[in-house]
C-alpha cells in the first residue's frame, strides 16, 4: 500500500463514530464529522450588544457531505446559519471554518 492508501484508511477511523466523530446536522441532513472545541477558534468576539460572533472548524469527507462546501456561502450546522469563512482539504479530509453570531 501507498503512504495515501494509508492515510485514506485513517481517515475512517477518525471518522468513527465509536471514535471521535459525531452526528450533527448540516443543511438539514445528519452527517459524521469532527468538530474542533480548540478555545482559540469558539473563544467569543464582542460584536455588538446581546451578541458575540462565534467560529467553528469541523471536518468531514466530501463525499459524506454530498458536496463541496465554497467560502462565502451559508450553512446551517445543527440549526444555527453560519457564513463559511475557509475550506481547505487535504487527502480527502475537508476543514471547514465557519463563523456566526451567536446571542
Amino acid at each position: 500500500m501507498s503512504f495515501k492508501d494509508h492515510v485514506s484508511a485513517d481517515l475512517s477511523v477518525y471518522l468513527n463514530l465509536d471514535e471521535f466523530a459525531e452526528h450533527h446536522d448540516i443543511d438539514g441532513e445528519s452527517v459524521p464529522i469532527v468538530l474542533d472545541y480548540d478555545l482559540i477558534n469558539r473563544r467569543p468576539h464582542l460584536y455588538a450588544e446581546g451578541t458575540y460572533q462565534n467560529r467553528v472548524v469541523f471536518f468531514v469527507r466530501e463525499t459524506d457531505l454530498g458536496y463541496r462546501p465554497v467560502e462565502g456561502q451559508v450553512l446551517s450546522l445543527d440549526g444555527q446559519p453560519y457564513l463559511i469563512v475557509q475550506v481547505g482539504e487535504d487527502m480527502g479530509l475537508l476543514s471547514v471554518t465557519l463563523e456566526g453570531n451567536q446571542v
